[in-house]
């Protein structure tokens, strides 16, 4: 592509999307490597798509052991039972009421009494002391009161827990495998389960909800035996779909967001159509050109509400814009929801609609909360998106942020795929935080590469290429009408820099023969821990899938890597059947 063939798209501020955006509509255009397309299904079954995260140190996370570490283990003696009543107790009953405070303590055990008053006295003060310590030990769940000189039991609201193992590490790490889940609802369900809130966890990095997943979380405080009960019930919810799995308990700080390295992926392309060798030849080109690293299209939405659209009002400071896109009626509103929208795009006026928004839509919510009390004005708007919380507020502005960063590579690299230009920005290394601006004598020298270079996700700190790249960026985001010097905390961000090639590590593949569409060809975690293997069949094997693994360094999407492995001119994750159509299913040459 030449230069002249790369101008600058439609400002957003005056597109309309009328369906979700596609590859092109956010610049994912251009491959680094040559060869021919080929076809699979990537996601037939969730199975296919096995995604394992890997920690700071590099290692590959997965669930082993579902042991509770020793810390967390009661160091109390056990004690034997009398018809289910703790005989510790039953030692401490006088023989005169025995009999019936046996009876009144198995009743109370059974759960046929919530309270139950003993007949014995326990006159002496050291007795009494006695008595309620026992019970400590063996009905931790129940509380115990003096009532003059004899002890009523009851059930505690809240039964007592253990001490915190160790005080300078007051949360518990745990991996988290889950299967065709997302991660903040399968958080949530553990919350409810274990009687906390969200805000008591905290993981590394979201998971693809359709898929099988291995992740690192931490919780403040959270008990594994509670952990492992709430598991239970998620598991007896979901019987032998969706299920969760916890386990390889240790003691640590809290986790952050992106405290890991990456992320190792095992997948299957069912469906494969395409030559043998051609295949073959695309995994090694993967694994030793890598890829172009846009992001993909999960960054921009799956609806008609495209967030890089709403992110370029909000760096605009157009909000009145950026509330009236996130109005837009969708498929997925109630009729009661639809109506209401479409009443505030005519009227302004809010009417039904805070109580008809969808649960899930928390983001508009908030927006509306000040313009329902203070009426519609600029001023209550902006009020209404500075109280969105800081992640949901930077969805938006990173969103349009990778916009222009997806459409700038492609037009660096329609300059050249192979060489460095002058006024490249580079990184002389990973922990770099400021570029080097490339030099006639950095080209000719060859000190850097193509795989050096880097674009920035434009910011208050960031800096533009000193070449035609850089004056692109320039003018993608001025007929945007941003003007940074107007931008001001909370709508705006600090800025950084990416590379605008990837690479995948330690890539492995082959291909596979099965006979039915829905063949288990691969085993996950659950299924290696419960000892199940793959099934023979006597069918003819007469359908051909690639299976590939590759790791990928955080931040980087496996849909952008499996677009370059394909040569897709679609997202090679959406739909069922993800061919390439820029030929109708016929081979296709990429120059």
């Amino acid at each position: 592509m030449s230069e002249s063939a790369m101008a600058s798209p439609m400002p957003l501020h005056q597109t309309r999307f009328d369906a979700p955006v596609n590859l092109a509509d956010v610049g994912i255009t251009s491959f680094v490597t040559q060869g021919s397309s080929f076809t699979g299904s990537v996601k037939q079954r969730y199975e296919d798509f096995c995604v394992n995260e890997i920690d700071p140190n590099g290692n590959v996370l997965h669930i082993t052991s579902t042991d509770i570490p020793a810390g967390f283990k009661s160091n109390e003696e056990p004690f034997d039972t009398e018809d289910d009543v703790p005989v510790p107790l039953l030692q401490l009953l006088s023989e005169e009421h025995r009999e019936k405070d046996k009876a009144a303590i198995q009743q109370y055990v059974r759960k046929e009494a919530k309270e139950v008053e003993l007949s014995t006295s326990f006159s002496d003060k050291d007795a009494r002391r006695t008595f309620h310590q026992t019970v400590r030990r063996c009905l931790p769940a129940t509380e115990s009161n003096s009532k003059g000189e004899t002890i009523v039991l009851k059930h505690a609201k809240r039964p007592r827990e253990a001490p915190w193992p160790d005080p300078a590490h007051k949360h518990l790490h745990f991996v988290l495998y889950k299967e065709n889940r997302d991660t903040s609802a399968t958080i949530k369900r553990l919350a409810m389960f274990t009687g906390t809130s969200n805000s008591f966890f905290a993981w590394a990095g979201t998971k693809d909800k359709r898929g099988v997943t291995v992740q690192r979380v931490s919780g403040f405080k959270i008990r594994p035996e509670k952990l492992l009960a709430a598991v239970a019930k998620i598991n007896a919810e979901a019987k032998d779909e969706a299920r969760v799995l916890v386990g390889n308990f240790s003691l640590g700080d809290q986790l952050g967001l992106g405290d890991l390295s990456g992320n190792r992926f095992d997948l299957i392309l069912r469906d494969l159509e395409g030559d043998s060798e051609d295949i073959a030849s695309a995994c090694k080109s993967l694994a030793e050109r890598g890829f172009v690293n846009y992001f993909g299209l999960q960054r921009f939405s799956t609806t008609k509400i495209p967030t890089h659209q709403v992110g370029a009002h909000l760096w605009r400071r157009d909000f009145e814009a950026a509330l009236d896109l996130m109005m837009t009626p969708l498929e997925s509103d109630s009729d009661t929801e639809r109506a209401a929208k479409e009443h505030w795009l005519t009227t302004r006026e809010m009417g039904p609609l805070p109580g008809c928004i969808g649960r899930f839509n928390g983001a508009l919510k908030a927006i509306l909360g000040p313009i329902k009390i203070k009426g519609y004005s600029r001023g209550s708007i902006i009020e209404g998106f500075s109280k969105l919380h800081k992640n949901d507020r930077s969805m938006f502005l990173a969103a349009y942020q990778s916009y222009v960063f997806n459409l700038a590579t492609t037009h660096r690299l329609s300059q050249s795929k192979d060489s460095l230009i002058v006024g490249d920005l580079v990184l002389k290394d990973k922990k770099a935080r400021n570029p080097t601006i490339v030099t006639e004598e950095d080209v000719t020298s060859s000190v850097y590469s193509i795989s050096d270079v880097v674009l920035p996700l434009f910011g208050e700190t960031t800096i533009f290429p000193k070449n035609a790249t850089g004056e692109f960026m320039k003018e993608l985001i001025a007929a945007e009408g941003i003007v940074m010097e107007e931008c001001r905390q909370p709508f705006t961000q600090m800025g950084a820099y990416r590379g605008i090639l990837n690479s995948a590590s330690d890539v492995e593949w082959d291909i596979v023969s099965y006979s039915s569409p829905d063949s288990k060809l691969t085993l996950t975690e659950r299924d290696q821990l419960e000892g199940t293997t793959l099934p023979e069949s006597d069918e003819a094997k007469t359908r051909r899938a690639l299976h590939i693994s590759f790791s990928l360094a955080s931040s980087t999407y496996a849909t952008m890597a499996l677009r370059e492995l394909m040569k897709e001119t679609v997202d090679p994750t959406r739909g069922d059947k993800r061919k390439a159509v820029a030929t109708e299913g016929e081979k296709r040459s990429v120059e």
